[in-house]
């Protein structure tokens, strides 16, 4: 009977021995699951954010060589205007070719209007020596270059050979250029006509 009572309680003791030797053995399994789980997912968020940052340098590369192509497109056709222009001149007329000879073209502001664009311009034609055909520009400060915007205006100057060709129009601190009125302008001689504002330097 003593030894049939010592089997049993050894079968006892041995199946909690075996018992917590397997739920110790499932403790280290599932710690080293979690480990595996908390790695996995470290990788992923350094993953998704090293995409996102080739994603944000790659948009970036792609709009500076957009810019790059349209300033040079724009100093390639330079050139062509300019020549068209010069081979229209030489058809017509000096007169013809001055603003204070087109009054039929101006519609003029009984006062001042609003400011219109931005700080930069450039000279595209001088029509005389109070008028310049100017296109608004971006200037970019860490290149220390232009780019062309869509606004085409009509300079005036109370002051006489204010402006030549090229020239880089800088509204200066406090000033803007306000709509004086609109102009009917032809970029060449069989071109539509466009209409235009009339702008010069004033007090905001």
């Amino acid at each position: 009977m003593k030894q049939l009572l010592f089997f049993f309680l050894g079968f006892i003791v041995g199946a909690a021995v075996m018992y917590y030797s397997v739920q110790k053995r499932e403790s280290h399994a599932e710690k080293a699951l979690k480990q595996i789980g908390d790695i996995t997912e470290q990788i992923m968020e350094e993953a998704e954010e090293t995409t996102d940052e080739i994603t944000q340098e790659t948009e970036r590369q792609v709009k500076e060589i957009e810019r790059q192509a349209k300033k040079v497109e724009q100093e390639i056709m330079k050139p062509t205007r300019r020549a068209v222009g010069k081979m229209e001149e030489s058809v017509e007329s000096l007169q013809s070719n001055k603003v204070a000879q087109s009054g039929k073209n101006f519609k003029m502001f009984e006062k001042p209007g609003n400011c219109i664009g931005g700080s930069y311009f450039q000279v595209e034609k001088v029509m005389d020596a109070h008028y310049a055909i100017a296109q608004e520009q971006d200037y970019y400060d860490y290149t220390d270059t232009y780019l062309s915007k869509d606004l085409i205006v009509l300079f005036y100057s109370p002051e006489e050979h204010a402006f030549y060709d090229e020239q880089i129009i800088k509204i200066p601190k406090g000033k803007c250029a306000r709509q004086l009125g609109l102009y009917n302008w032809k970029e060449y001689k069989y071109s539509d006509v466009k209409v235009i504002p009339i702008v010069q330097i004033m007090d905001k």
